[in-house]
């Protein structure tokens, strides 16, 4: 997806109409939270102030919750697997994740979901390393700010994975007997 998620609309007919935009229903659900989740932000800083900007506000969060519900209704977590951004995290959680029986699964997740980004100048790309794509990134703000966990230092790590890490799961998915 190349659509922002972070557009902030002005008014509801903006919002309305923008997140019709979205080809998915995910998509439109990721939105309609992240917005109503900074509109709701703003409302508490404002709370004493009142007015106009605070029922228009209002107005935009009941139509998020309103059409969230429409669309099915948002995850109970946005991502059902731990993110790790290095082999140290990754080992960690792996005793967990095979205790549950789900450590193949959640390492073929971690692996189907790291790209290496290509930065294009003047015709000519360069690697610039190994990161999650964009949707496990929204999807781990989402995450983090319903938690009420900072996302800053998660967002550096995961948009900045280092070969090694991405050659142990390469590695764990080819060599290890007991992901099974």
């Amino acid at each position: 997806m190349n659509k922002s998620l972070t557009f902030i609309p002005l008014n509801l007919a903006d919002f309305k109409k923008y997140t019709q935009t979205f080809r998915t229903k995910l998509e439109q659900i990721e939105y309609l939270v992240e917005n109503k989740l900074v509109v709701q932000n703003e409302l508490e800083q404002n709370k004493n102030i009142g007015g106009n900007n605070n029922a228009l506000m209002l107005e935009m969060v009941d139509y998020a919750e309103n059409e969230i519900k429409k669309l099915g209704g948002k995850p109970e977590k946005w991502i059902e697997y731990p993110l790790v951004t290095n082999v140290h995290d990754f080992n960690v959680r792996k005793e967990s994740m095979k205790d549950e029986g789900r450590l193949l699964e959640w390492v073929k997740w971690l692996l189907n979901n790291v790209e290496p980004p290509v930065e294009e100048n003047e015709g000519i790309k360069k690697d610039l390393g190994w990161s999650y794509n964009d949707r496990v990134l929204r999807q781990a703000k989402l995450d983090c700010i319903e938690q009420g966990k900072e996302y800053v230092e998660l967002k550096w790590d995961a948009s900045n994975l280092d070969d090694d890490f991405v050659d142990h799961l390469e590695r764990q998915l080819k060599t290890n007997t007991d992901l099974l």
